[in-house]
């Protein structure tokens, strides 16, 4: 599996921050949407340094580039753009435990309707005030993405050659994908 920090760029910026030699030079591997959403490849220590790094720095203000993080609306959006017959919610993780609660999500989770799943999670939001620390997709072939809390995604490497999922979930990450 390998690992991507969804990053956004603000709109207003004309030039793309992912042309720039020097941020190429620093992130090898990159995922770049129609959209002009982006991801960068993810391992934690060497991600740190970069951001450590003053150039960078004075990259992500010149560009005005955010780290992607995750709400549970956000992940209620993919949700329900994401889960159909080809691609399946397979976990949800909570920061804190659902006690009882947890059977009923459960049981939403392997009806496999999306509609189910929404309003369990608004429930458990609205109720128990918890939120969402990971979700997992599953595809026919056991392929997996999984979206932690951080904007970080996780893709079965088997995914990157099928790129309209995975610039999908970017692109949703960064509220592109919902139009």
């Amino acid at each position: 599996m390998k690992f991507y920090k969804v990053l956004n760029q603000k709109k207003e910026v004309k030039n793309y921050v992912y042309k720039n030699e020097y941020f190429l030079k620093k992130f090898k591997s990159m995922i770049v949407t129609e959209k002009s959403s982006f991801a960068v490849e993810y391992v934690v220590d060497r991600y740190n340094d970069i951001l450590s790094d003053e150039v960078m720095y004075s990259l992500f203000l010149k560009y005005n580039l955010t780290q992607v993080i995750m709400t549970n609306h956000k992940y209620m959006d993919l949700i329900s753009i994401m889960n159909n017959k080809d691609i399946r919610v397979v976990q949800v993780l909570f920061d804190e435990d659902l006690g009882d609660e947890d059977n009923d999500f459960q049981k939403a989770l392997r009806s496999e309707q999306t509609e189910n799943i929404i309003v369990e999670l608004e429930r458990i939001m609205e109720y128990l005030e918890i939120s969402v620390s990971k979700v997992v997709f599953r595809d026919s072939l056991e392929n997996v993405i999984e979206i932690l809390s951080n904007g970080v995604i996780g893709i079965d490497e088997e995914y990157l050659d099928r790129k309209n999922i995975v610039t999908k979930v970017i692109e949703v990450l960064n509220c592109e994908g919902a139009t």
